[in-house]
């Protein structure tokens, strides 16, 4: 069982018949969950919106540790054959791209695409979960911010395979306070866990029921052999 937010008690098989009526209308599974304020209400912005700009500066230190991991994994030269062979096998590795956005309340959409899908299928998605569809948005990588605006661009072109954090905002974020996602795809909120611990405990349960019989078993050998081992004789034998 699950509390949700307004208190209601969710079961496991009516957790499961939420996540596939939103899969089967928004054609995709989704996750989602809240994800901790990095301040306190009370100290945050009254207005929901991104973070500002210089938030995401990319600063000297950023470039340091940046250089300095890219030494470490450059130690020698490489020819462009080499490196594009290297390439292909890194990529033919990735299967899947989960992606996960956060929207400014904090709320977090999760799913998952193949490697190889344009970021409109992303753009897609969001349009048949978020309050308002029909008003400009977009999202961004950070640090430093950057927009992602080819959306022809495959997920693992524009580095969110196998996984990445990518922010919602919508163009005029001052006249949007939220709820940001539509109140069915945030009902959503964690029960994905409870699924997944109904699916983990299945195997759990078969496994102490195979146990149970295998020592029951093994229970029952043992008397039977000592029966056989007690010091009486045969009838047939005779002592001369």
């Amino acid at each position: 069982m699950m509390d949700t937010a307004e208190g209601e008690v969710i079961d496991p098989a009516q957790a499961q018949d939420m996540l596939s009526a939103v899969a089967t209308t928004v054609g995709r599974e989704v996750h989602v969950f809240l994800r901790p304020a990095s301040v306190p209400p009370s100290q945050a912005s009254s207005a929901a919106g991104p973070e500002p700009d210089d938030f995401f500066e990319f600063t000297a230190e950023d470039y340091a540790r940046m250089m300095a991991h890219k030494k470490k994994e450059e130690v020698f030269l490489k020819t462009k054959k080499i490196r594009d062979a290297e390439e292909a096998a890194r990529r033919a590795r990735i299967t899947k791209a989960v992606v996960r956005v956060q929207f400014p309340d904090n709320f977090v959409l999760e799913a998952t695409f193949h490697p190889s899908d344009p970021i409109s299928l992303l753009i897609d998605l969001l349009r048949k979960v978020v309050m308002l569809p029909n008003e400009t948005f977009y999202i961004y990588t950070a640090p430093p911010k950057q927009r992602l605006k080819n959306l022809q661009q495959s997920m693992y072109e524009a580095g969110l395979a196998p996984g990445a954090l990518v922010y919602f905002s919508y163009e005029s974020p001052r006249d949007m306070d939220g709820p940001y996602l539509r109140p069915e795809i945030a009902a959503l909120r964690d029960l994905h866990l409870l699924e997944h611990y109904v699916t983990q405990q299945e195997p759990t349960s078969q496994s102490g029921v195979t146990d149970a019989v295998s020592e029951s078993s093994e229970s029952v050998v043992p008397k039977q052999e000592a029966k056989r081992s007690t010091g009486s004789k045969p009838k047939w034998f005779k002592q001369r």
